[in-house]
């Protein structure tokens, strides 16, 4: 008896072990690119129009890896890294200045009342942008993303040096806040150079789904004062026909000089319609800039997406789109028509 008591004794004890200690690690991601014509009129940048293998049409490609260790009493370490690519070149990044962990690079705890990590992460205000439009995950046929995050919204949909608290679910309510340092630089007139606040408050109860979210971030330039806040609110009701979306922001940029204040006002309505094993994508985005310096630098800009999304299966899709992008002041435009593949994983 005592030769086979020993061993179960010690697998119990093993296993008592592995319990307390368990972890996980998850590798996940998307890979999508496209075929299209891509024509750009106006502005700084390459002019005319060009065929083109590009990556990212409806979802920013990018793969990620995940994973958490049970602490015992309600506690979990966890962490996230996470690497944009483009998969036309094999490239890292969004672009040549992305780093490596570009999308998310955080480790922290779960609690029972929420999430806390330290690190780079994606900001608030960016997911409720995306979770209120049809075009969600793309940086290059979502117009809601031209208009904000393409010289509107300043900083970018990430935070470098933050930390962030994800709250648990309350009665279909969700709080997320994330604070960033900034650069982190010794104190002077600029030492607050891009420390930013960023928060949203998102309420789900069966079809319908609401949102909040504001920025605030430091943008001091050679001590002159410069800031910027914005706000946003949005949200969609799902009829099982069609899925509406809308969202509105305001962002007020302001100086020590009123004089060079600007205003902007975007609103953005949208659809996704169930059809044929997949479903249309619509998007409409119009958005105001006013200048304080006078109606000649004020400015408008509209931004559409026609596309089609069809499932091949639960995790790979074809897609067809057409985007139009025009600002009025300067005249800038960009058209894309795109076929693509998606691949999650």
């Amino acid at each position: 008896m005592k030769v086979k008591v020993f061993p179960l004794c010690a697998l119990a004890i093993a296993m008592s072990c592995a319990a307390h200690a368990q972890s996980t690690v998850t590798i996940y991601g998307v890979s999508d690119v496209f075929l299209g014509s891509i024509k750009n009129t106006g502005g700084t940048g390459p002019q005319g129009s060009a065929l083109a293998v590009n990556s990212g049409g409806l979802t920013t490609s990018f793969i990620g890896f995940r994973g958490d260790e049970d602490l015992g009493s309600g506690l979990k370490a966890v962490f996230s890294l996470e690497s944009y690519m483009r998969v036309d070149t094999g490239a890292i990044g969004r672009n040549d200045a992305d780093p490596l962990w570009g999308r998310a690079a955080n480790v922290g705890l779960d609690t029972p009342y929420g999430q806390v990590t330290l690190g780079r992460h994606v900001t608030p205000y960016s997911l409720a942008a995306t979770l209120t439009t049809p075009l969600k995950g793309t940086t290059t046929i979502s117009p809601i993303f031209a208009h904000t995050y393409r010289g509107n919204v300043q900083g970018d949909t990430r935070f470098n040096n933050s930390v962030r608290f994800t709250s648990k679910d309350i009665g279909g309510f969700r709080a997320d806040v994330v604070y960033s340092l900034g650069r982190e630089q010794p104190r002077g007139p600029e030492y607050k150079r891009d420390r930013a606040f960023d928060g949203s408050l998102r309420y789900e109860a069966g079809p319908v789904s609401l949102i909040t979210a504001m920025r605030t971030i430091d943008l001091n330039n050679n001590d002159d004062g410069h800031e910027q806040k914005s706000y946003m609110v949005g949200g969609i009701y799902d009829f099982k026909a069609v899925k509406l979306n809308a969202q509105y922001h305001y962002t007020d940029e302001t100086f020590n000089l009123s004089s060079r204040d600007i205003q902007r006002k975007t609103f953005e309505v949208g659809a996704a319609i169930p059809a044929g094993g997949g479903e249309f994508l619509l998007s409409w985005a119009t958005s105001d800039i006013d200048h304080q310096r006078g109606a000649a630098l004020s400015d408008k800009r509209d931004s559409y997406v026609v596309a089609y999304d069809y499932n091949l299966s639960k995790r790979t899709d074809v897609y067809a789109a057409f985007y139009s992008d025009k600002q009025k002041n300067p005249m800038i435009k960009q058209t894309i028509g795109a076929v693509g593949l998606r691949h999650k994983f």
